[in-house]
């Protein structure tokens, strides 16, 4: 690895047109020259550059906010059908409990429902 470094070090400049493919297998030597290719920017060429990333970083963005919003709906969905499954279920066993002839406190003691709503029963 050292060598790849001293010929980066002694190869690439400011007039360099083409880098080495030995030298652009190695990632952090690649990243190196991505480095040097990028501080010959001029201005214009860094503001382009930079509103580019900034594109791709949106884009990013807005293509996982879908996922993240179906994912919090459907969170939001499976606890909002649990509780009327567990609602369902109580109302159920409210109702065979009553034709039982047993007692609305007694109901209401059961099954956590309030007496008014064993009342509409």
């Amino acid at each position: 690895m050292a060598v790849l470094w001293l010929r980066f070090l002694t190869e690439i400049n400011n007039t360099t047109e083409s880098v080495p493919q030995e030298l652009l297998e190695s990632k952090e030597i690649r990243q190196a020259v991505e480095l040097v290719e990028e501080s010959a920017y001029t201005r214009e060429q860094l503001r382009g550059y930079d509103k580019f990333w900034d594109y791709v970083r949106v884009d990013k963005t807005l293509a996982s906010a879908p996922e993240r919003s179906f994912n919090k709906g459907k969170e939001v969905g499976l606890r909002e059908g649990k509780e009327a499954g567990l609602r369902e279920g109580k109302l159920h066993a409210a109702r065979n409990l009553k034709a039982m002839n047993l007692t609305d406190d007694q109901i209401a003691v059961a099954t956590g429902l309030t007496i008014d709503e064993i009342a509409l029963l």
